[in-house]
């Protein structure tokens, strides 16, 4: 059992929580048919697209529409919000998570009506939720929870109490997540909600399930379906299925058998039910491998492979991988044993999430016991972080040049030692990969810390410091990925000035984008020139964007060229206003600037600034190979 199934069941319930009850299709057709008013119209195609979002998404998406359209012609700003959130919705069950992230702010921007505000990020906690971002996902959840207590909507509140738990469920954080589950409990026993009592009853069978206390397992789920008021095939199936886990981790096959086929009876009444689909094929799976009918076993567990989440299919593939070492089949045993670690790489990630989740919780803790002097605290943090980060990145950067060193040691010694170059090969790969895969999660981790850190920061300055420290870090991690996607150690600089470029802009350039010409041939330089460039480019595009272009007329130009031999020539200009006139760049205390002379002098070359109807950096440099003749 995957608790993300879970989550998806609570988040449907969720939404039919923000809006009124659905009535049956008929019904739903004939007021529409005999609104009187075009308001009136868009309401009622309003419960008709949630009718169909269970069942049919394409059709919740083109009556979405519909309302868009009708909600634009009456100037009916309700309406359009109602419209973008079920939109949004379907695209989240359509796996189209950006544009459901585009609509839900869009949603918020417009801020008609605060259950829209909620659904809006209600879409966006289930979006990061199933990226595996679970700190953002809870932000987003809070932010719900905030907003419904100003409008004492306690249902509301009381389910979205509930998907905060199971995030805490799929971190593991049982006791979080009991504490939550109960909560959203006692918010349901105000209003005397036992449909809602089922939910958190299933939720709580689901947590106890995951920590391997059946017995307390079975007990909430058998009390979940006393509380199923409206007995609807969604929620049956989804219990069944539950209980049929239950039994099978107690060893009861038999009952497991007779209540995994009842959830596929139930099943069968739902058109698009991918999700509980999934979990009723792994569950035959897992019951005919006991029984040691390995035929139909594989049978399900390929079905389940075709309708499951990336986080469950390592689980699944391992199972089959089982299955056919018992049949022999090697052929099969190699192609699902290949697919389980390529699947178990891509869980590390989502497990590098959880760590980081939890260092983050000790951090909270530890700031709990703090004095009371928050601002002599604010200032030492702040300085310690800015230790922290600078230490990290130089650390980052001395482990890749090791690395680099490495490797080309590696492969000069695999030329002369042929007769274990195979076993040399895989042994460099595979250590290539496990470091790349570190580097990659400490770029993520120092990120996330300064996002951490910044929502506790008010002083404009110390973001703007915070923000331009995140743009060099996304710089190194811009060119530590170009390094791990090629095949060897030089990088296509144009491609990579491109991307570095196109990032600053979506930062920078919000109200006028600026006409940005790039005249860069595509020069292959190695890491150590490769690295030092980017950065340059990075201060001095970010110094153009912040202080050089204002008005709707913007121009910027980025070019390379090969003067002779080694020596090359980057020239980045501008026409905004420039430095300030006796300003001396020798003599600068600007962080940047001393960066870009700093990264200038390393390539063994000059930096430059003129000014002639805006502002011209030139900085000239030889490439790795003539540094090291010098």
């Amino acid at each position: 059992m995957n608790s993300k199934t879970l989550f998806y069941f609570l988040l449907a319930l969720n939404f039919n929580a923000l809006f009124a009850q659905i009535k049956n299709k008929d019904s739903l057709d004939i007021l529409i048919n005999n609104a009187s008013t075009i308001k009136e119209k868009i309401d009622h195609y309003d419960k008709l697209a949630e009718y169909y979002l269970y069942r049919n998404v394409d059709s919740t998406i083109i009556i979405g529409e519909i309302m868009k359209d009708l909600s634009v012609d009456s100037n009916y700003d309700y309406g359009y919000a109602s419209a973008i959130s079920k939109i949004a919705v379907a695209k989240v069950f359509q796996k189209k998570y950006d544009e459901a992230l585009l609509l839900a702010d869009e949603v918020i921007l417009q801020n008609t009506h605060y259950k829209k505000v909620a659904a809006a990020y209600n879409v966006k906690g289930m979006v990061h939720y199933y990226n595996s971002d679970f700190l953002k996902a809870i932000r987003a959840f809070k932010k719900i929870v905030a907003t419904v207590e100003q409008h004492e909507d306690t249902l509301l509140k009381a389910t979205t109490l509930n998907n905060i738990a199971i995030i805490f469920l799929e971190l593991e954080d049982y006791e979080e997540a009991e504490l939550y589950f109960l909560q959203a409990v006692e918010q349901a026993k105000m209003l005397e909600d036992k449909d809602f009592y089922y939910r958190g009853f299933v939720s709580l069978a689901d947590l106890y399930l995951q920590n391997k206390s059946y017995d307390k397992a079975l007990d909430y789920a058998l009390e979940a379906i006393t509380y199923q008021q409206n007995k609807n095939s969604f929620d049956l199936a989804y219990t069944k299925n539950t209980l049929a886990d239950i039994y099978f981790m107690k060893g009861e096959y038999d009952k497991a058998l007779i209540q995994n086929k009842e959830a596929e009876f139930l099943k069968a009444k739902i058109k698009e039910s991918p999700f509980i689909e999934a979990d009723i094929n792994l569950t035959y799976g897992n019951i005919y491998a006991i029984k040691d009918s390995l035929d139909k076993s594989i049978k399900y567990y390929e079905q389940a492979f075709k309708l499951s989440e990336k986080t469950k299919k390592h689980i699944i593939t391992k199972a089959l991988v089982d299955v056919y070492l018992r049949k022999g089949n090697n052929i099969k045993v190699k192609e699902y044993l290949n697919l389980y670690y390529a699947y178990s790489d891509s869980l590390k990630m989502d497990n590098g999430n959880k760590t980081f989740y939890k260092e983050i919780k000790n951090l909270e803790l530890q700031n709990l016991k703090v004095s009371n002097d928050k601002q002599i605290k604010f200032e030492k943090d702040r300085k310690t972080l800015y230790l922290f980060i600078a230490i990290g990145a130089i650390l980052i950067a001395i482990l890749l040049v090791v690395l680099v060193l490495r490797v080309k040691k590696q492969r000069s010694l695999l030329v002369k030692q042929k007769v274990s170059i195979e076993k040399k090969e895989q042994e460099k790969d595979w250590l290539l990969k496990e470091i790349h895969h570190r580097i990659k999660n400490n770029f993520h981790m120092i990120s996330g810390l300064l996002d951490l850190q910044s929502l506790s920061i008010e002083d404009e300055k110390a973001l703007a410091s915070l923000e331009e420290s995140k743009n060099r870090i996304r710089a190194m991690a811009l060119t530590h990925q170009r390094l791990y996607n090629n095949d060897d150690l030089f990088f296509e600089f144009d491609t990579f000035i491109n991307s570095l470029i196109k990032d600053l802009t979506a930062i920078y350039s919000k109200a006028h984008k600026p006409d940005i010409f790039v005249d860069v041939p595509n020069y292959k330089f190695e890491f150590d020139t490769a690295v030092p460039l980017g950065l340059i480019v990075n201060e001095l595009v970010t110094n153009s964007f912040k202080y050089g272009l204002k008005g709707d007329d913007q121009k910027l130009r980025i070019s390379v060229n090969h003067l002779e031999e080694d020596l090359y020539e980057l020239k980045l200009s501008d026409n905004g206003k420039g430095l300030p006139e006796n300003y001396n760049i020798e003599n600068s205390d600007s962080l940047g600037m001393m960066l870009v002379k700093s990264l200038s002098e390393q390539l063994q070359g000059t930096f430059n600034y003129t000014y002639s109807n805006g502002s011209l950096f030139t900085i000239r440099f030889k490439d790795i190979n003539r540094r090291q003749d010098i």
